[in-house]
């Protein structure tokens, strides 16, 4: 339409109540040309009752890189409570619906508070250990942890990627060094 400067957008979503039905995502998007380039850009998003928990609230985390097939202690959170947003420093582990997801593989892990395996606890303003055994770590690549009790915190979801022992050990521990086999030096096979 030729107009410069910020502009208002209003989206009438009662237009058409069957595209934009209750569960419904989207994004809006500016297309066009500025100073001679084409531009295509998301400039928001909006969902019709689609929100995560019940503040339309979800926490999602780096958890960067754990050893494979090692029991590991990860820093998850902040669980924050799903209508007043503040943090969560008192969960009951046995109401979580935790699961571990590696590759295609998704398992549920039994959360305890302390002694067991897969311990969860509190540290402070709602972030929380995690214990995760030698058993959930198995498989190297990507990985998620997910924690969902709707009636506690909102949804949590912290994503990383197992890597070899000796890859951890020298990049992250600094405990190793980087095992690297050479198969060509100045353009020829060694």
């Amino acid at each position: 339409n030729s107009l410069t400067g910020f502009n208002r957008v209003t989206i009438t979503t009662s237009s058409d109540a069957s595209y934009y039905a209750v569960g419904s995502s989207f994004a809006v998007v500016v297309a066009g040309t500025v100073d001679s380039q084409t531009v295509r850009a998301v400039v928001g998003s909006f969902s019709v009752q689609a929100r995560a928990g019940s503040g339309g609230r979800q926490t999602t985390q780096d958890l960067g890189s754990i050893k494979q097939s090692t029991a590991a202690t990860l820093c998850v959170g902040p669980l924050l409570h799903p209508k007043s947003g503040e943090p969560v420093t008192s969960v009951t582990p046995g109401n979580i619906t935790a699961r571990f997801i590696s590759g295609v593989t998704s398992a549920s892990i039994t959360l305890s508070a302390s002694g067991g395996n897969n311990d969860i606890a509190h540290i402070a303003n709602g972030m929380y250990s995690l214990e995760v055994t030698s058993g959930n770590v198995g498989t190297l690549g990507p990985f998620k942890v997910s924690l969902v009790d709707s009636d506690a915190f909102s949804p949590y979801t912290g994503s990383g990627t197992i890597v070899p022992a000796n890859v951890h050990d020298s990049l992250i521990a600094g405990s190793d060094t980087l095992q690297a086999d050479i198969t060509q030096a100045g353009g020829s096979a060694v």
